[in-house]
This record gives C-alpha cells, structure tokens and sequence, in this order.
C-alpha cells in the first residue's frame, strides 16, 4: 500500500479493527468505544474532569 503517510480509515477498519473484534469474539464495537470506556473508568477512580478531557 503506498500513503502520503497517513493509515486510510477503511485499511485500519478491515485490517486491524474487524480481524481483532472477531479473535476477541466481541459483537459490533465502534473505534471510539474503548476510548469513552477508558474516560469513564478514569473518571469513577477520582480523575480530574479537566485532566480528563
């Protein structure tokens, strides 16, 4: 695959995100998922909003 340096969303989607969802045998996750679930869990252990954001 030749970029001007950038991964195309849709090579990340079908190489890397969909082939790790199906090993890890989860349903449909969208890519931002982990990172709100990430937030949350910050978050519910006493981090700053702020730092957070």
């Amino acid at each position: 695959m030749t970029t001007d340096g950038h991964i195309p969303r849709s090579w990340f989607r079908t190489t890397v995100w969909y082939p790790a969802l199906e090993k890890a045998q989860i349903g449909r996750v969208r890519i931002h998922d982990p990172r709100h679930a990430h937030a949350s869990w910050l978050l519910a252990g006493g981090a700053d909003l702020q730092v957070v954001k």
